[in-house]
């Protein structure tokens, strides 16, 4: 069997469209929820809400034998308090069905920070949850490079905004 996947953002217009993805042969689809957090989500110039993020993922669960989500560790700003809440919400992120990840979902941190304690502590929290919950974790690191951290993140703010 292939694995056809679909890469979605987690708006209510992409999401209705699953069911039907599903009969067409998609097997596994990879929202692109980045953050629960509203602030955040404007910062990085999604199009989603927070409620959209979390019907789109039980809507996958629904619909796919497997599938995956992502959230963004590190932006400016976030400390490990904020990011444990937002962490802990997108792990109970179907409060009806507190089972909707395990065993079916991926979950992938992309990390804009440069590495530190903090950095590691959020990285640590983020597989104890995910193995808590039954998820394979996955890390998206940049190279350790110098980096201009605050233009890095602009940048991506940039790229989010400004793309047609």
């Amino acid at each position: 069997d292939s694995e056809i996947t679909l890469e979605a953002n987690p708006t209510s217009v992409e999401a209705a469209n699953f069911a039907s993805l599903a009969q067409a042969g998609v097997n596994r689809v990879s929202l692109g929820v980045q953050s629960l957090n509203a602030d955040a989500l404007k910062f990085l110039g999604r199009q989603h809400d927070a409620d959209e993020a979390r019907q789109a993922v039980a809507l996958a669960a629904r619909h796919f034998s497997r599938f995956s989500f992502d959230l963004i560790y590190g932006r400016p700003g976030h400390d490990v308090p904020a990011w444990r809440a937002e962490l802990e919400q997108a792990l109970a992120i179907d409060p009806n069905d507190p089972e909707t990840l395990a065993g079916a979902a991926d979950l992938y941190i992309n990390v804009l920070a440069p590495s530190n304690d903090h950095t590691e502590i959020g990285l640590e929290l983020a597989r104890r949850g995910a193995m808590r919950h039954g998820l394979t974790w996955h890390l998206n690191r940049p190279p350790v490079v110098e980096i201009d951290y605050e233009m890095d993140c602009r940048a991506v703010h940039a790229e989010h905004v400004l793309a047609p």
